[in-house]
């Protein structure tokens, strides 16, 4: 009869893993299926125990990644080339997917790409990310999950450049706007309001 008394969390985590143990032994196949009917049963569940387990263990996680990643490269890129020889536009359709679906998130990824291409620091994380329904800047549209960039593609501003993707120094602003500015100080914007103003005016 199973045991419903423990002095301890503890001792209640040590009773059931060893009686899944012994389960498991005895009979596999039914264990699996009922781990798998049980993970069905509670998604949401087995997303926080997830979570959890790989925030407790990150480290090892990420290392056993890597190492998956190079002990199975080639099954990998054979895999990739056969789904990108199914549909040539396979993973374009996937990130528009993505992007539509979670554009804070896609443009946090692309953020952390850029910022280990360009050596600049990093500390931002997806609840950072803001995305609008228009553009701070000019008023137009942002338009999610295109594919292309277009000057309504919403991208990543560091408003200051040199202080990289780092909190309360980004946002998140139209590709055309993000053009514009470039890497360009409030100085040097003010300078070329200031030149090209008259002359634009004289001209209209």
């Amino acid at each position: 009869m199973p045991r419903t008394r423990f002095a301890n969390d503890e001792e209640r985590r040590a009773y059931y893993r060893e009686r899944s143990a012994r389960t498991r032994a005895k009979n596999p196949d039914a264990a699996n299926r009922y781990c798998a009917e049980w993970r069905k049963r509670n998604p949401e569940k087995v997303k926080r125990q997830w979570a959890s387990y790989y925030e407790a263990n990150k480290d090892e996680m990420q290392q056993r990644g890597r190492d998956y990643y190079h002990l199975t490269a080639d099954v990998q890129k054979a895999r990739r080339e056969a789904l990108v020889q199914a549909d040539p536009e396979y993973y374009a359709k996937k990130y528009r997917r993505a992007a539509k679906a979670n554009p804070a998130k896609t443009l946090w990824t692309s953020a952390r790409r850029n910022a280990l291409h360009k050596h600049v620091a990093f500390d931002i994380e997806v609840a950072d990310v803001h995305v609008p329904t228009h553009c701070p800047v000019l008023g137009i549209p942002l338009v999610i999950g295109e594919g292309k960039m277009s000057d309504g593609t919403p991208t990543i501003d560091r408003l200051i450049p040199a202080k990289g993707y780092t909190k309360g120094n980004i946002m998140v602003v139209s590709w055309r706007a993000n053009r514009l500015k470039s890497d360009a100080t409030l100085a040097d914007m003010e300078a070329l309001v200031a030149f090209y103003r008259p002359i634009l005016s004289q001209m209209a």
